[in-house]
């Protein structure tokens, strides 16, 4: 049998290596290099951003879609109920949220211990365990807001406007009663 040497496979000064040596050397070189790259609190800060942004826009439309429904009148005991739930929900997850920005406050960059990148991970799935509490409990409001819609829309056109001059009536409504973006009916988002 003949040697590695022999096969033409190395280059003539170079002597075959333990391959088990040639696995911590890439090993080395890989983990230098991802070590380099590493930035688990800035992209754990970029994750929360894109958290906050979801729980903060799903909380306008909502605010806004209350705010149309209040303006032409239409409540019912559903709708009572999911705004008070959602109130309820938002709060706790808003409070969750600070929470967990608080854990990792003021870092960025990459995780210097073994023990920072766990926890940059932990955090991270915090967050999206959040995100998808949020969609949970904001999805039934916003299904309801949406029939309560639909309903307060029959309900104009059996009143004589038409499918095209609603939209224009909702704006002259709102106008004339200046809906705060901050308030739901009665209750005030904090």
């Amino acid at each position: 049998m003949s040697s590695l040497k022999n096969m033409s496979l190395l280059p003539d000064n170079e002597t075959p290596r333990n391959p088990a040596s040639l696995l911590v050397q890439n090993y080395i070189n890989t983990t230098a290099k991802e070590e380099e790259k590493r930035n688990e609190w800035d992209d754990l800060a970029a994750f929360e951003r894109a958290v906050g942004t979801g729980i903060l826009d799903i909380h306008e439309s909502i605010v806004k879609n209350v705010g149309m429904l209040d303006a032409v009148g239409y409540k019912s005991d559903e709708l009572v109920n999911a705004v008070a739930t959602y109130e309820k929900d938002f709060t706790n997850i808003v409070h969750d949220l600070e929470v967990i920005g608080q854990q990792h406050e003021g870092k960025s960059g990459g995780a210097v211990s073994n023990e920072e990148y766990a926890k940059s991970i932990e955090l991270f799935e915090n967050y999206r365990q959040l995100d998808v509490t949020m969609r949970a409990s904001f999805l039934p409001v916003c299904t309801t807001i949406t029939e309560s819609l639909l309903i307060a829309r029959d309900n104009l056109i059996k009143q004589g406007f038409t499918p095209d001059n609603i939209e224009e009536k909702l704006n002259e409504v709102m106008a004339q009663e200046a809906v705060d973006p901050n308030v739901i009916t009665d209750v005030v988002a904090k």
